[in-house]
């Protein structure tokens, strides 16, 4: 049994560099020998600075702790200027790399990624791969578990795929350079994503009436002098599908949650024509509602079955989401990461908003996950509503957008759909 870690057991051997890791003995000395980053930063980051979550690895694995090792650790990963702010304010990509950072600062021999593109701007994907090419040819060894397969074959030595916990695919480096094009549709058509996504959708003229209008939005945290949003003006109709690109630590999230309601700007203002023009009760009538990056955010019940019931009145129909007919008094923090996410779309379509906000709502999701999101999209504007995703995800410009934006340094541009799919797509193809 794997009393030490989990409720569960298991057959077989594991031998790691002469430890094992099922060995209740043996698994306090595996953190010297493995870095793991999750694919949740939230749960991996306990301390309140970087520098701090740095320092803590060190500290806890009986390492010597110089200033010098924290801030090249950070610096690797392009929080060096963030050194010392507070770890709550960073952005989901931002604490994506500080895990990394955290994970990787003693030096291990074997580094364990978990979706590690998930949350990550294209140049923190490109970061990310070019981290892994340089720990290869240092002598570490990497396993990377990563739904989003096209940006790592190129590095492949081994490439193996589970589906319920067969594995279905083994193939060496040696057949994937050789048959390059044939694992590719092989992983495709096994539903992994190993190609570059086509553009579907273009920009479309929309004459519908307004819904939100955002006009010279400024804002910044009470803790700090630097605004996060610098003037940011943003019109929103009826049955759009507008996506918003851009860094991480851009201000995207920040510019949802202004237009949400949920922050209040220091100067400009939003307007709803369903509430007259009023400024600041923007979700007092569940218009404008906001679905954060972390789904575990959204809940506030013991059991998914009361979730459901706290949104609306109305009777749910399970034949749309299957799945949830098995999982209604289990706890929602219980359920695996992609059905947190889709619980969370969920609520967001029983609250019956005019518009939802999606916070990267892709990271971590499957092609099959992927697919049923852009759908459960589709079927909501086409009863007249309105979405703004903020987004690193490629796939997403490509099949569902109408409109575009890119966010800089709390600024933002509407572009075309094109250039936003460019913008996303070329940092990456330097790199791979």
């Amino acid at each position: 049994m794997i009393s030490n870690l989990l409720n569960g057991f298991v057959e077989g051997d594991v031998d790691l560099y002469g430890i094992n890791p099922i060995d209740p003995e043996d698994f306090p000395k595996v953190p010297k020998f493995v870095g793991v980053v999750l694919q949740d930063p939230e749960k991996q980051l306990v301390m309140p600075t970087p520098a701090d979550e740095v320092s803590f690895t060190l500290e806890n694995l009986g390492f010597t702790v110089t200033r010098e090792s924290i801030m090249n650790s950070l610096k690797n990963v392009g929080l060096e200027s963030r050194a010392y702010s507070p770890t709550e304010y960073l952005s989901g990509g931002e604490k994506k790399r500080l895990c990394i950072a955290a994970s990787i600062v003693h030096k291990p021999k074997l580094l364990i990624f978990d979706e590690p593109t998930a949350n990550l701007d294209p140049w923190g994907v490109s970061e990310v791969i070019n981290y892994i090419k340089r720990l290869k040819e240092e002598g570490s060894s990497v396993i990377v578990i990563e739904h989003k397969a096209r940006h790592f074959l190129p590095l492949t030595d081994k490439l193996m795929v589970l589906i319920n916990g067969e594995q279905k695919l083994n193939l060496t480096k040696d057949l994937i350079s050789s048959k390059y094009e044939e694992v590719v549709n092989t992983l495709n058509n096994l539903g992994v994503d190993a190609s570059k996504p086509n553009l579907t959708r273009r920009n479309e003229l929309y004459t519908k009436p307004v819904v939100i209008t955002a006009n010279d939005l400024w804002f910044r945290y009470p803790s700090s002098k630097e605004y996060v949003l610098k003037g940011v003006s943003l019109t929103l109709r009826k049955g759009e599908v507008g996506v918003v690109v851009g860094r991480n630590g851009s201000g995207k999230s920040t510019l949802l949650k202004v237009l949400s309601g949920l922050y209040k700007p220091d100067k400009g203002s939003i307007k709803v024509p369903s509430l007259n023009g009023i400024n600041g009760k923007v979700r007092k009538r569940n218009l404008v509602f906001y679905v954060p990056q972390e789904p575990d955010y959204m809940f506030i019940h013991n059991t998914v079955l009361k979730e459901l019931q706290s949104c609306s009145n109305k009777s749910f129909n399970f034949d749309e989401v299957p799945w949830v007919k098995e999982v209604l008094n289990e706890s929602p923090y219980k359920l695996s990461h992609g059905q947190r996410r889709w619980l969370s779309y969920l609520i967001a379509k029983l609250h019956s908003p005019e518009v939802v906000m999606f916070d990267e709502p892709t990271a971590g999701l499957d092609i099959r996950l992927l697919k049923q999101f852009v759908n459960w999209v589709k079927d909501f504007v086409s009863e007249g509503k309105t979405v703004l995703i903020a987004t690193h995800d490629v796939r997403v410009v490509c099949d569902i957008a109408t409109n575009a934006f890119i966010m800089s340094e709390g600024t933002l541009s509407q572009v075309s759909v094109e250039e936003a799919r460019d913008y996303l797509e070329k940092p990456v193809e330097v790199i791979s």
